[in-house]
């Protein structure tokens, strides 16, 4: 396994758009738990009311994405890695490619 990617890293769910944890080594998602939940509602609120005019959900929820791993440390090649490694398993030959910016 990869030693350089982070524990966990958040991703949006492409079935129902709900912001989900990805974690190192495991394959599929793991839903947020309930206080998680009501932090990502009220960061996806506060930025629909600083973007006035804006009301598209998804690039709400990517905005909290990328600031709920940015607060963790996640970088953008990170979760990219991560989401790969959740769909075809973190022995793919691709997550270490993504890593390193062989493959966007």
């Amino acid at each position: 396994m990869i030693t350089n990617l982070p524990p966990y890293c958040f991703t949006i769910d492409p079935k129902d758009g709900n912001i989900v944890r990805l974690n190192r080594g495991k394959t599929g998602y793991q839903p947020l738990n309930s206080t998680t939940a009501e932090y990502v509602l009220m960061l996806q609120q506060a930025y629909l009311r600083n973007e006035i005019g804006d009301s598209d959900k998804i690039k709400s929820k990517l905005v909290v994405r990328n600031g709920m791993n940015e607060e963790i440390g996640v970088t953008e090649q990170q979760h990219d890695a991560m989401l790969h490694g959740s769909h075809f398993g973190f022995d793919n030959p691709d997550v270490y490619k993504i890593l390193k910016g062989d493959i966007s």
